[in-house]
């Protein structure tokens, strides 16, 4: 089931930055029109033109495989979220004045519709997203768990990590006592003396 539901937030996704990025690109002119309208100084505007659709087109590339479809998704977040600050630093006048929309279907919504269209494929990403098994340094390498290690003789033994070589050894500790008021050490039989 959360197979299905990852796949067809995908789908949605692959959808939407096809649209968005072929839309710029069809219609380069009246793109770089409305770029050019926005908030930000024309040499922005320049690189935008060309820039947005092509991170939407790499954007879409990465979602396609499943090998890089979780960067595909992260990369889609990333670009919903700054999309969302920036019509929400426009509706509440953070410009001074509002621009006109982007092109396509997106060009009829409103600023508000634009907004809530936005956080919807936001909460679809993050269910995507979240539904990735998670996976922790701490999870790889299970550090809670006791070694069971036995040696030849039934003792237990424990993992060593000798610092300079990075390996881990099995190997008995010696068991040291505390020296005695004299300064020597004392050690019982069978155990080693430092």
């Amino acid at each position: 089931m959360k197979a299905n539901i990852k796949q067809f937030i995908t789908f949605l996704l692959i959808l939407l930055w096809v649209y968005a990025a072929s839309s710029k690109l069809l219609n380069y002119e009246e793109s770089r029109r409305q770029m050019l309208n926005q908030v930000f100084p024309n040499t922005i505007g320049m690189i935008l033109v060309w820039a947005v659709p092509m991170v939407e087109l790499i954007t879409t590339g990465l979602l396609m495989f499943h090998r890089t479809r979780l960067a595909g998704l992260n990369a889609s977040l990333f670009l919903l979220i700054n999309f969302t600050i920036y019509i929400a630093l426009i509706m509440t006048g953070g410009f001074g004045r509002i621009p006109c929309s982007c092109g396509g279907i997106i060009e009829e919504m409103t600023w508000g519709q634009h907004l809530v269209f936005n956080l919807s494929f936001i909460a679809l990403t993050l269910v995507a997203i979240l539904s990735y098994p998670q996976t922790s340094h701490s999870k790889k390498f299970d550090l809670k768990a006791e070694p069971d290690n036995l040696s030849p003789a039934g003792e237990k033994t424990s993992t060593v990590i000798r610092p300079g070589n990075g390996k881990n050894y099995n190997e008995k500790l010696p068991r040291i006592r505390a020296p005695a008021e004299d300064g020597s050490s004392i050690s019982t039989p069978g155990e080693a003396a430092p």
